[in-house]
């Protein structure tokens, strides 16, 4: 039987997408969105760029002990970016000219497990949102309300 799916939408959320599903705003501990049944699962953190050049700079220490505390309790954090590479690039370069977008993403991979997926934009991100929870809600209909994520520290 199909789970319908029900969008949970992060009450702290300030730029919401508009979603062409049912949208109910919660209050959650992990990313931003995530799905009815997903919520101890997977989680989506929406970062427009200049968000994501704030989480990969100043407040890259924060940010790591965020995405670090869904993977203590084994929530999966899908990182959202609503920009293109060369944005977020341009983006930081223009805030810390000295700082490399790879080199920072890259020590966020090994940190965090997360790392983030490039969207180009907003649109593009929301619709991926929507698929990815869709789809993670079908795989745990099947799998019994678990996801096969292999963590990296184990």
């Amino acid at each position: 039987m199909r789970r319908e799916l029900i969008v949970l939408q992060d009450t702290r959320e300030q730029h919401p997408w508009e979603l062409p599903v049912r949208t109910l705003r919660r209050a959650l501990k992990f990313g931003d969105y995530t799905a009815r049944g997903l919520e101890r699962i997977l989680s989506i953190e929406r970062k427009s760029a200049q968000d994501l050049v704030s989480s990969l700079s100043t407040g890259f220490d924060r940010f790591c002990r965020e995405l670090a505390g869904a993977r203590e309790v084994d929530v999966q954090v899908l990182l959202v970016a609503e920009c293109s590479w060369r944005d977020a690039e341009i983006a930081l370069r223009q805030y810390l000219p000295s700082m490399s977008l790879a080199r920072r993403v890259t020590r966020l991979a090994i940190l965090t497990g997360s790392t983030p997926l490039f969207m180009g934009d907003r649109e593009t991100a929301a619709k991926f949102a929507v698929a990815a929870l869709g789809t993670a809600l079908e795989a745990t209909a099947k799998l019994g309300n678990s996801l096969p994520v292999k963590r990296l520290d184990s």
